[in-house]
């Protein structure tokens, strides 16, 4: 039997406000491919990929990652249990994530005892411990 694939998105919609952002897109890649999304401003790339990392849930279709349904409208894996990472032009927060966790999201391979040691000193290097519990918005 061979290995699912990497990323399957099946009949992906997204609606802001009534408008339609994403209209039953689907995609597959495969292990070690790269696919380019490319269009104009608004045509709902980002949407997608915001989808696809957790930071939006889907409106309608599905979303597998390995073989794992991550998102189908009903059932949501949250974004930090995905073990996939996204980079906009302006960079994001995970607002339902403290400060702490945000700046330790990287470090989840690491013992929880090491991870907040470490968290702990970035956030004094940059004069900002006493952030650390608090919410990005």
């Amino acid at each position: 039997m061979s290995e699912p694939l990497p990323l399957v998105a099946s009949e992906v919609w997204k609606k802001f406000d009534g408008v339609t952002a994403v209209s039953g897109v689907s995609l597959e890649l495969g292990e070690g491919e790269t696919v380019a999304l490319v269009g104009p401003s608004g045509c709902g790339k980002s949407s997608l990929l915001r989808m696809i990392a957790g930071l939006d849930g889907v409106d309608g279709g599905k979303i597998r990652l390995q073989g794992v349904s991550v998102d189908d409208g009903q059932s949501r894996v949250m974004p930090e249990d995905r073990s996939i990472g996204i980079v906009f032009q302006e960079h994001a927060l995970f607002g339902h994530l403290t400060v702490a966790q945000n700046v330790g999201f990287g470090l989840r391979a690491q013992s929880r005892s090491a991870r907040r040691a470490r968290v702990a000193e970035m956030l004094a290097l940059i004069e900002l411990p006493e952030f650390s519990d608090r919410y990005p918005h």
